[in-house]
């Protein structure tokens, strides 16, 4: 039951008591807390459909007495235009170490309040997933993991942000609120990452997710997949998990 981090998983809705139905939110009120959690925090969505087009989204306004969504979306999204044209759409979200996805139906694409918006009806079932999938090694050193780049729209100045996390897969980024800005899809060119003062590789980081990681500062959680890893760097990052995971926890040590 793989699935892709950045896109929604292939889940058969109907099949009420197959291999997926463990995963779902039973209680109709905490799916509607759900919902409402996502809207109020403006949680950075994803709408698509398992392995095809996406486009990442806000969900505007969760309205439980006529049973409906509203989306706040890109009029000039080419992805728009593609999505608009298939039978069957999923939403999907990250909550800290987990996955929300539901399906869309009676999509409609319209404009609200001045606003270019996507309605649906509310789901009929939401699938919270474990996201993780790798082994990932965290520190709690101040002086941890970071990775260094030059940003697309400002390739002038360099950039250097915290990893909260490494895996054989990819990283994710600390972005503060006076951060650059980063996008899904961004492609982050000849990155130095530096694991530790005897560990330095050097790489592309595709943007996968972004999601909150601390409220109180607006700080995001920026998920990026490695792209372009040389195999001796590839060694090198795997010898350094391995490390990891032998010093303390087999699954993860917190990185703070």
């Amino acid at each position: 039951m793989a699935f892709v981090d950045t896109q929604p998983a292939r889940i058969n809705h109907g099949d009420t008591a197959g291999e997926w139905a463990r995963f779902r939110i039973r209680s109709a009120s905490q799916q509607l807390a759900t919902l409402r959690e996502l809207c109020r925090h403006d949680t950075p969505l994803v709408i698509g459909t398992p392995g095809g087009a996406t486009l990442q989204v806000a969900l505007w306004s969760v309205d439980d007495v006529n049973r409906r969504l509203h989306f706040k979306i890109d009029p000039d999204s080419q992805a728009m235009k593609d999505l608009s044209c298939e039978p069957e759409l999923w939403a999907a979200a990250y909550v800290e170490d987990d996955k929300l996805q539901f399906a869309l139906t009676r999509v409609k694409f319209g404009v609200d309040q001045g606003l270019q918006v996507l309605a649906a009806d509310m789901p009929e079932h939401i699938y919270r997933l474990p996201r993780r999938q790798a082994v990932r090694v965290r520190r709690n050193d101040l002086d941890g993991p970071k990775a260094r780049f030059a940003h697309p729209l400002a390739p002038e100045a360099v950039t250097t942000l915290k990893l909260l996390d490494v895996s054989s897969t990819g990283c994710a980024l600390l972005s503060p609120l006076n951060g650059p800005l980063l996008s899904l899809g961004m492609l982050l060119k000849q990155v130095e990452v530096e694991l530790d003062d005897d560990t330095i590789l050097f790489c592309d980081l595709l943007v996968h997710h972004i999601t909150a990681h601390s409220r109180r500062d607006r700080s995001a959680r920026v998920g990026c997949a490695w792209q372009g890893m040389p195999v001796a760097a590839q060694e090198r990052l795997r010898e350094w998990i391995g490390r990891g995971r032998r010093r303390r926890d087999l699954l993860s040590l917190n990185l703070g």
